[in-house]
C-alpha cells in the first residue's frame, strides 16, 4: 500500500488529535524524523538496507522456529526468544574466541601482512593475504621519482595466465 506524504501527515495529525497526543515528546520526535522511517518519504530511493531477501527471512524463521511455537503465549514466546538470543550470543563468542586465539600462518615477512593478520577476520585475512602474495610475484616498480616532497611511482602488474601488463601511476606527498 502506497500513501503520499501529505496523506500520511493528515492521518498523523488526526491520530494525534483523536488521542490527545499533540504534546507528547516521543510522538513529536517520531514525526520530526518521519523521513527516516515512513516509506512514503523514501519511496523513490533505493532501499537496499531496508529490504530482506526471501532466503534471509526464511533463515531467520527457521532459526526462531526452533525456540518458539506458533500458538505460544507471550510468556512462552519471550522465554523462547531469550533462549534463541543466548544461543546466538554463545555462538558469536565462540567464533570471536577462535578468531582471537588462532595463530595465522604468514606467507611473507612484510609488516602489512602481519598487521592484516591482527586486524581482519580469518576469512577476510585469507583474501588479503592472497592479494599480498600475488603482489610480490606479479607486481614490480618500474620507476620511482622524488621531487621535493612529492613521490611518484610507476607500478607494473602482470596479469595471471596472460601476457597482459597493467601499469599504474601513483603520486603521493
Amino acid at each position: 500500500m502506497h500513501i503520499e506524504p501529505s496523506a500520511f501527515e493528515e492521518k498523523w495529525d488526526a491520530l494525534m488529535n483523536d488521542f490527545s497526543l499533540k504534546n507528547d515528546a516521543w510522538f513529536k520526535h517520531m514525526f520530526e524524523i518521519r523521513s527516516s522511517w515512513i516509506p512514503a518519504y523514501f519511496i523513490d530511493t533505493q532501499m537496499f538496507g531496508l529490504m530482506r531477501t526471501t532466503s534471509r527471512s526464511e533463515s531467520e524463521n527457521a532459526f526462531f522456529s526452533n525456540f518458539t511455537k506458533q500458538a505460544s503465549n507471550l510468556m512462552n514466546f519471550m522465554s523462547g526468544f531469550e533462549s534463541a538470543m543466548f544461543k546466538q550470543r554463545a555462538t558469536q563468542e565462540k567464533l570471536d574466541a577462535f578468531t582471537i586465539k588462532k595463530t595465522r600462518e604468514l606467507c611473507t615477512k612484510l609488516k602489512i601482512e602481519k598487521q592484516a593478520s591482527r586486524e581482519y577476520t580469518h576469512t577476510i585475512f585469507e583474501i588479503v593475504q592472497k592479494e599480498i602474495e600475488a603482489s610480490i610475484y606479479m607486481c614490480s616498480v618500474e620507476e620511482l621519482k622524488t621531487e621535493d616532497t612529492i613521490q611518484s611511482s610507476v607500478i607494473n602488474e602482470k596479469m595471471e595466465n596472460s601476457n597482459t601488463v597493467l601499469q599504474y601511476k601513483v603520486t603521493s606527498t
